[in-house]
């Protein structure tokens, strides 16, 4: 290929999905030296590397750290500067992960997020916990019934219980929705300092993390309706509904 006015030869093709940080280059081409023509300076290029196993970022500092020393007395000075100049602008290393570079700040921001959404999570979890409280509450005539004719605390506390996942796992489902149509218009507003943008997605994490809180919340909150009215006092609905009635009964014509 001939790519400026130099021929390049093309020794190898990557898969459409590769991405190198925000950049979806369309070709790369290894940047080369000329060791006769290097002189000091050009401080503009950043290099990844990969560190050994065992090894740590101080050990990677210190070894740059050895290496600046070497770099001042190895390249001579550009025209109009002298290498005492380099030496005086103590450059000093800065070997960092490579994530901090791709993610930034984000990720404090996300948190931050992550925490309000958990607030508000908990706080929709005991609203719909105290609203199957009061369904519970309305049905305790039918469940007292159930009891006395032989339903167990086990098979009442199974209903109560699919009754709460399934509202659960639904919320979780809608919420799912709404995260999608949520992130193909974030997609499309795309807005500065998010990286990664176009990686953005739902992924089967997400979808098994969804699944796995939504399961969680509905035993969790569907419990407390089965403690109340799925055990002993299951019975107590009955006899306080023959009560009722009998006070309400009238009286016979002529009495």
């Amino acid at each position: 290929m001939t790519i400026d006015g130099d021929d390049y030869e093309v020794i190898g093709v990557l898969p459409r999905s590769f991405r190198f940080m925000d950049p979806q280059p369309r070709l790369i081409v290894p940047l080369q030296f000329n060791r006769a023509k290097a002189v000091l300076g050009n401080f503009s290029y950043q290099g990844i590397a990969r560190l050994k196993p065992g090894a740590t970022l101080e050990r990677a500092n210190a070894d740059v750290a050895r290496m600046i020393p070497i770099w001042l007395r190895t390249f001579p000075a550009p025209p109009g500067f002298t290498p005492k100049i380099f030496e005086d602008a103590k450059r000093t290393p800065k070997v960092r992960p490579f994530m901090r570079d791709v993610v930034g700040d984000i990720g404090n921001s996300l948190w931050v997020v992550m925490g309000t959404i958990g607030v508000v999570f908990l706080i929709a979890c005991a609203n719909v916990a105290n609203l199957l409280l009061v369904r519970a509450d309305g049905r305790r005539h039918e469940l007292s019934i159930r009891a006395a004719l032989g339903a167990d605390w086990g098979r009442i506390a199974r209903e109560l219980l699919a009754e709460s996942t399934t509202r659960a796992l639904a919320g979780g489902a809608l919420g799912l929705a709404f995260a999608y149509a949520a992130l193909r218009a974030l997609v499309a507003i795309a807005p500065m300092g998010l990286p990664r943008l176009g990686e953005i997605d739902i992924d089967p994490t997400a979808l098994l993390f969804t699944t796995g809180i939504s399961l969680l919340a509905g035993l969790l909150f569907g419990i407390l309706p089965v403690v109340k009215y799925a055990g002993a006092r299951a019975g107590t609905g009955l006899r306080d509904s023959n009560r009722s009635l009998s006070a309400g009964r009238c009286s016979p014509p002529g009495s």
